[in-house]
Order: C-alpha cells, then structure tokens, then sequence
C-alpha cells in the first residue's frame, strides 16, 4: 500500500508569498531566504516589508499540537532582532495552516486559497518588554487576503509611532516657552485667546510644516532646499524660511504651510523666531529621518492634546483606535467595487467638523486597504482622493491645517492641485454683516463660502487670493462621519450664563449679540428642515450636525457619529432616536462605559446607521437595533479592525458574548430602542435588565431551571400622574420670572407649602423623609399657588441618581409635600379619579422601586454619561417599571403595607452596595417570596443578577471595591 503523500510546509511558505504579493502592491516578501536576521542561527520562513520599510517576520507551521509552541515562541523570539538591512523587527506574525492541507490533492495556490489559516501578532510594547500578543488568546482566522489586512494593519509600529509623538510634543512645549504669550498676532491667526496652549498650537504648526517641508524637498530636491540643508547653509531664518515655504505653495500644500507661514510672520522678535527655529528644525529633521510615512499617524495623534478653547468648542481628539473602529463599520458598508478606481475616486465622504482630521484619516486607511486587497496600488487615486472624495471643514485655521497635513500624509510625493479641506466662516462678516455659523451654513444651501487663515485665501494649492466655494449638494455624500462638538446651552455654571447669551455659540470670543444672532439662524435653517432632530435644543450643537449629516447623505449613505452617552436615553436626543428609527437601517450603537475621545470624563457612545431611500412605513415594524458593549477601548487600530470585523458578522438576535479569539472583547444585544443596555459589561446582567423592563412580558429568566418568572411590572405613568416640573414650582436666579413660589428653608414644625427640594445623601437613608425647604408665594402668584400645591402627595421619586451615594430610588415625605428639583412628586390615583391619590398603593410601588430590581430598572432606563450616575427627566419618570398594584389582591396590599412598616425605619446602604446591604436583601425576599408569591428560585436568581450588577464597572466605588476584593479573598 503506497503511502499518502504529504506536502511540506516550505510548499505553501512560497505560495503564501504569492498570494500575498497580489494583496500587498509595493511590499518587498520573500520565503525561506537564509541570512535575513542577523544575530540568529534561523530562517525566518517569510519575511515582509512594508513600502514604509518596515519588516516583519511571519512564521509558519501546520496546526499540530506539538508545533503551536514552537511556531509561537519563533515568532515572539523574532520581535527586537535586526534584519540584514539594519532594520529592528518590531512585529512579527505567527500562521498555522491547516492539517489537511499536507494531504490536500489539490494545486497549492488552489488550496491555499479555499482554506482558512489561523494566525496571531507579536508586537513591540510601547514600553518595550516582552512581546505584547494579537489576539492575547485564542487566533485570528480567514484566507490570504484576511491575512494580507493583517499584515498591513500590524506592519505601522504603535511603539514607533509613540516615540515620535513624544518627541514632537516636548519639542512643542519647550519652543512655546520661548513664545511666552507675547505675540498677540499669533492668537490671531489661529483665532484662538493669547495663552500658554495658543502657543503650543503655533508651536505645532511651525513644526508639522517644517516636517513636510523635508517630504516637499525630498520630492522636489533641484527646486526645494531641505531644513537639514538650510541648517548646513546657516540659513534657518525667518525670512529664508518664509520664502522657502512661499516657493513649496507654488507646488501645493498650500493648506499645511499657510497658517505656519502666517503664525511665523507675526513673531515679529527676530531672535526668538530664530531661537524657535532652531530648536523646532533639529526635531522635524529627527522626525523626518525615522520614516516619512508614520506621518499618516503622528500628525493628528500629536495635535490631539493641542486643540484650544475646549470651554466652547468642546473639541475632543477621537483616539486614534476609536476611529478605526468607527472608519472600519462605516467603510463596510460602501458599495463598492475596489478594483475600480472610477468608482472609488467617485466617492464623496465628509467631516464638518473635522478637528484634526483623525476620522477621515482613518477612512482614507480603510479604503487603502480594500483597494490594495485588489492589487491596486492606492498611489495611483491618492490626488484624485484628496482633491474630490475628502471633505473637511471647521472653524479652526489650525484644525484645516492638520486634517490636510494627516490627508496629504498618506502618499506625501504625490502632488495635487487642489483640495476640499476648508475654514468656515464664524460670527460676522465684515462685507455683508451677515453672521456665519461655521458648517451648520449648510443647512441652508448646497454651496457656501468658505475663508481660509487670515480670512481672505482659498483653500487651495495655488492660494488665490478670494473666498473659496464649498459644494457640498444635499444627498451627495457616501459618509459623513463626525465627532461634532457638544458644547451645550444647559452645561454651564448660572455665573457663566449670565455672561453668556447662547454659549453653544460663545467660541472665538463671540458677544452675545452675535451668539443670539447666530441661533437665530440655526433655529431658521432647521426649522426649514423637512425632518429635524433638533429638540428642545438643550443637547447643543450635536443634533445640529447630525441634521447637517441628514441633509447631505444619499439614500445608502452611512451616517457615524461620535456622541455622548445621553444619546440612547436621553430626552433632548428623541427626536435623533425617532429619525434613526424612521430613515436609517442597521443602526448600530457601540459603548465601553467610558469616552471615544480623549481630554474627557464624559462617556460617549459610536452611532452607525444606513440611510433608508425613503421613510420606514408607519405599519412597518420597528427592526430592533444593534448594542454593542465592548469591555474597554480598543488598545491599538488592529484590535479596533478585528472587533469591527467581528460586529459585522454577528447575525444572533439574542445577547451573545463576543470574542477575538479567545479573549472576550464583549457582548451583543439585540432589541428595540426603548430601552439602552449600552455600557453594560455583563452580557448576564444586560439579558435580565431586558427582560425586566420589556413592556410586552416583564420578568426573569431562570437559567438552571430553564423557566421564566413572570412579574407584574408595569410603567409608573399608567399608575397616576407626575408633579410639575422644579422650575414651575420655585423660582431661580436664571427664571426670576418664572415659579410660584421663593424658596426658603424648613422653619420646622407645620408650613403651609412643605417642599422636598435637594439631596442630602447622609440624611437619606430611610425610606421616610422630612421636606427640606418650604415655599412662599411669590407676588402675584396668589391664585396659582393652589393649583401647584393641589399635585403635593408623600410619594417622590429622584431623578439624578448617584448610585455610589444615594440609597433610594423613591421615598415618601412625613407630610404631603411638593416635589422640587430633586424628589419631584408622583401622584398614583385611578382613572376614574385622577384628582384623589389611592394611598394603598403607596406601599407596593415605593417597596419595588427601592428593591434591586427597582434600582436595577432606573438605572438602565436612565442616562448614564458620568460614572456610578443614572438621570432621568421628569418628563421620562412615568416610562420607570414599578410594581403593579392593580394587579395585587387585597390581602397582598395589606402585605405590602405591613412590609413597609418592617422597613420605614431601617437604614439602607448606597445603590451600588446592594449586593452587600443587608437591608436591601431581606426587601428583595420580603417582595419576591412573602408578597409576590414566587419560588426560592426567583429570589437566586436576583441574588445572582445583585451580585453582577454591583460588579458593572461603571456602578463600582472605592467602598464596593473593597467588597469585592473581599469577596475574591473568599
């Protein structure tokens, strides 16, 4: 009998090479070529180079157990050795290939490409040590071109990257050192106030320049002298540099030397510009002699932590990982064919507020990608992209000059004439005295006006000396994809707004006459709108520029968004919620518990959905939406592009736990957009959350049963009716107008309008309450004060939740009270009697509210954008799952009422100890078995949900970590 034959693994080395050489156009791969690693005794089985000279070595084994080891410890072994060229090895891929493919009978290129290998990275810490693992378990997998994405992904050396950026802002700090605030001119060319941090921008600028201008010099060398060359010269002057920079926008990038050139003209002290120069050309000739192509990457990333004015503008970098998972769910959803250029340079793709450029950049990387899968080289359409498909426009001189910089980076030798990065226009025009408002003037019209700098150049390569034309016409754009800034008119202290008239518009030093001006001209724009998602206008500009997206996006364009953590809940965002619901598909909602951007507490969610060619039919069912709850940011661009990968393969409609590889990156649900599980990370407690507040059949899964435990759960407002809002109640130095009553603190004793006003979570630690101020009636309000009072009852409810502080979610007054700013009242009362409170049900609804899964249910109804926080408005409190007490007998009201006087005078702990607090565990079995009747398993299964939910990251305190650690301890 002839023995089978088995083809050796040096077979398919060489025919990977091939196939990936089709995949990677401009890369230097070789197999099994000896003497490529110094300093080893071994030869790597492929070696790959990236175009910008960076090396890595992938090793390659059949998928036997016995070689899974050595096959890992090869590659990890590679990282850090040099290569004959003298490169160091900072990346380094392990391949298996699968068993079969030694007996497959098959041609090798054939079988190569049919099968599915699996493969992991090794790549160099930004702090050196050992070798940090991609995927940290567990393997990647798919074919040849999966691979080839891989490589190209893992081929930029973060550590490298991370180097650079250090080095470019130390050198920026020390030369705004030199600058000292003492050039006023300098503020205004970057339209930013004269301090430490305008400095440091400048600073940047002069030297993102002087980095380009080696690129320029190197692609033009008989007509551009480089810095390193001027400095041999002694030629590093002001003037010598201003003319050198003059002659490289003769060529082009007029866009990056422009405000540079500018800025450095207004640094009217020779010495200190000459100091400064000096000391910015040593480091841009550092940088430019590392690799002219990490600039795709170190220009935005370095200019992150520079950005101005942050009070107004409210302008957060986008992390760089951040954007590539937003870029990547964007981009796969084109419909395109990469292997046609026409098609791809016919793309258009925006940014209105593009800051530093870091989401476009990140869509040029993922359309790189796709084209050079196809074999195409994306040279040959890089003028075409940044002249026609990229879009990017801002108020800030400097934000222009980066995202052109981050653009232009990517194939720094290829010359353009022309490209679509511009200055918006802010505040009034001196010609027309009409007020601009930035992008948001594309609300009203197809083509606007645009300033670059100084106010008076075109955003072009020539720089012509008149305003440049914006086209951007409605529904023309593929993308648009946005971090918009989120200043709002509520997020301020009553000082500031005193001061301020609109502070959504209050940047560049705008006065109130204009900022009133200038919402007044939003507030038109939108209101001409056909569908708007505007609001009340208290979330601020995002809703703005999401309507601007709206507006200029083809049916089939993706809209993706940065936003903040409210959007899924929040009252100002409905109309956002109701316009996703009724014009776009797939919306995706991505959440880790913390921000996207950098500089900033707030949490923030990515938004990602397809634009419908018409309005969903009003009989068309809803499809429910995807959440997307990953355990932490993504901590490079290629964990970034797995996970997007991964969330566009996922097809379960139930929640699932997600993973890269082996490792659990985090969960998905689901379900309609009534209620959020963003930034839930136990995909345990997201189900039970779901099922305890779905309208439709309220209840717990049982899992070691397999049975369902119905509850009688239903929305508080089919119970009663809410009491007014705080400010029609009291009044404030904001609304001295507005309120029946000036409010005073409680005397003691008997008053004739006790109110319940504030928090005092040291005080509030029993179910019963005294109120804390009283009202008196304000002059003239005499007649009205009646009809107020008529809504005091002794049930409240909070609606600022602090769960690391507050212990309850209701609570009731020892006397019938108003309800104030943060315990407004809530009347339960029947149908037929709206106006008399059934006080019977009292009990029930304030027991359910306070239990777990009362806390439980705030919470993941509630807006959670802060740490251990969940809001609620008043207007959204009658949507909160209480008890039914319509639905208890007599005897179980009765019970309920005996419950209470058990616990009225016991002392609970914080929400988030719940899973500690033993007052809150005997309310939980008082409700569950003694009232509702239900077996002991339901009562486990809470104590298991209690325990995870006081686990959730965003609910832990100092306090519960102790908890918990305690527990681990056990």
């Amino acid at each position: 009998m002839s023995r089978k034959r088995h083809r050796r693994e040096e077979v398919y080395n060489s025919e990977l090479v091939a196939l990936l050489a089709e995949r990677l156009p401009g890369w230097d791969l070789a197999a099994e070529v000896g003497g490529m690693l110094l300093d080893a005794d071994r030869t790597p089985d492929l070696m790959v180079t990236s175009p910008n000279g960076f090396p890595v070595v992938v090793e390659a084994k059949y998928e036997k157990s016995g070689l899974l080891k050595k096959v890992e410890e090869q590659a990890a072994g590679s990282v850090g050795l040099r290569t004959d060229k003298g490169a160091i090895v900072e990346q380094a891929v392990a391949v298996l290939y699968p068993e079969e493919l030694g007996a497959s009978a098959s041609p090798p290129a054939e079988a190569l490409s049919a099968g599915a290998v699996r493969y992991a990275a090794y790549c160099h810490g930004k702090n050196g040590g050992e070798a940090a693992r991609i995927p940290e378990e567990g393997w990647l997998q798919g074919g040849p071109e999966d691979l080839a994405g891989f490589l190209e992904d893992v081929a930029v050396p973060e550590s490298r990257l991370s180097d650079l950026v250090k080095r470019f802002t130390n050198a920026v700090e020390a030369a705004a050192g030199l600058l000292g605030q003492r050039f006023e001119g300098v503020s205004a060319v970057v339209k930013q106030e004269n301090c430490q941090q305008t400095d440091q921008m400048v600073a940047a600028l002069i030297l993102n320049a002087l980095v380009f201008h080696h690129l320029v010099a190197a692609n033009h060398p008989r007509q551009i002298d480089s810095p390193r060359k001027m400095r041999s010269q002694n030629r590093i002057t002001a003037d010598e540099i201003t003319q050198i920079w003059e002659e490289i926008m003769d060529i082009n990038y007029y866009p990056i030397f422009a405000v540079a050139r500018d800025c450095l003209n207004e640094i009217t002290d020779d010495g200190v510009a000459a100091n400064l120069l000096e000391m910015l050309v040593d480091t841009a000739n550092r940088i430019a002699s590392v690799n002219a192509h990490t600039l795709h990457n170190l220009t935005g990333e370095a200019f992150g932590a520079l950005i101005s004015d942050r009070k107004f503008l409210a302008s957060f970098y986008t992390l760089p990982s951040s954007a590539t998972l937003l870029a990547e769910l964007a981009v796969s959803r084109l419909d395109v064919d990469w292997s046609n250029t026409d098609e791809i340079t016919s793309l258009r793709i925006a940014d209105f507020a593009c800051g530093t450029g870091a989401l476009l950049s990140a869509v040029y990387k993922r359309i790189q990608a796709r084209i050079h899968r196809c074999g195409i080289d994306s040279a040959s359409v890089h003028q075409r992209m940044v002249e026609d498909v990229f879009v990017g426009t801002d108020i800030m001189p400097a934000a222009v000059h980066i995202t052109a910089a981050t653009l232009s980076s990517a194939h720094p030798s290829i010359d353009y004439t022309k490209s679509e990065t511009h200055v918006m226009p802010f505040g009034y025009s001196e010609k027309d005295k009409d007020v601009k408002i930035g992008s948001l003037d594309l609300l009203g019209d197809d083509k606007v006006l645009t300033l670059f700098g100084d106010g008076t150049k075109a955003v072009t390569a020539q720089g012509e000396d008149s305003h440049s034309v914006l086209n951007a016409p409605h529904g023309s754009f593929d993308i648009v994809i946005m971090n918009p800034p989120y200043t709002s008119p509520t997020n301020h202290t009553i000082a500031e707004r005193q001061k301020m008239a609109l502070p959504s518009f209050a940047a560049f030093g705008m006065d109130n006459e204009a900022q009133k001006a200038m919402g007044r001209k939003v507030r038109r724009l939108v209101g001409n709108l056909e569908h708007s998602v505007r609001g009340d206008g208290n979330v601020g500009l995002p809703t703005d520029f999401f309507d601007l997206a709206h507006l200029k996006l083809k049916p089939g364009g993706t809209a993706a968004f940065v936003l903040s953590a409210s959007m899924p809940t929040g009252r100002g965002w409905a109309k956002l919620r109701d316009l996703l619901a009724s014009h776009y598909d797939d919306v995706y909602i991505i959440s880790c518990g913390k921000n996207f951007s950098s500089d900033t507490s707030i949490a923030e969610v990515l938004v990602v959905a397809t634009k419908r060619s018409r309005p969903r039919p009003e009989n068309e069912r809803e499809p429910y939406w995807k959440w997307i709850n990953i355990r932490q940011q993504p901590r490079s661009g290629i964990e970034a592009q797995v996970i997007a990968g991964d969330i566009n393969s996922h097809r379960s409609e139930k929640v699932s736990v997600r993973k890269v590889g082996d490792t659990v990156y985090g969960h998905i649900s689901v379900c309609g957009r009534e209620v959020s599980p963003a930034m839930i990370r136990s995909p345990e407690v997201a189900e039970a959350l779901l099922e305890l507040v779905n309208s439709r059949k309220p209840g717990l899964s049982v899992p070691r049963t397999n049975k369902f435990v119905p509850l009688p759960v239903v929305p508080l407002g089919t119970l009663g009716t809410r009491g007014p809002v705080h400010r029609d109640i009291a009044r404030s130095d904001l609304e001295v107008d507005r309120g029946v009553f000036h409010l005073a603190p409680h005397p003691g004793g008997k008053v004739d309008f006790p109110i319940l006003w504030g928090h005092n979570h040291l005080l509030e630690t029993q179910l019963v309450l005294s109120p804390d101020h009283q009202g008196v009636v304000a002059e003239g309000c005499q007649d009205e004060a009646p009809a107020i009072w008529s809504t005091a009852t002794r049930l409240h409810f909070t609606l600022d939740f602090g769960l690391a502080s507050h212990r309850m979610v209701a609570c009731l007054t020892s006397v019938p009270a108003l309800g104030g700013r943060a315990w407004p009242s809530f009347m339960l009362h029947t149908e037929d009697e709206p106006g008399k409170e059934a006080e019977e049900w009292i009990y029930p609804v304030l027991l359910w509210a306070n239990s777990t899964l009362g806390l439980m249910s705030f919470y993941v109804l509630g807006t959670r954008n802060q740490p251990a926080r969940s809001s609620l408005t008043i207007t959204r409190l009658p949507e909160l799952p209480v008890l039914d007490p319509r639905q208890l007998t007599d005897n179980q009201l009765i019970k309920a009422a005996n419950i209470f006087g058990e616990f009225k005078n016991q002392k609970f702990q914080q929400a988030n100890m719940a899973a500690w607090d033993p007052v809150r565990k005997d309310l939980d079995r008082a409700l569950l078995l003694d009232l509702l009747n239900c077996e002991q398993e339901a009562l486990d299964r809470v104590d298991i949900i209690r325990s995870q939910w006081c686990r959730e990251p965003h609910l832990v305190s100092k306090r519960s970590q102790k908890m918990i650690a305690e527990d681990q301890k056990l």
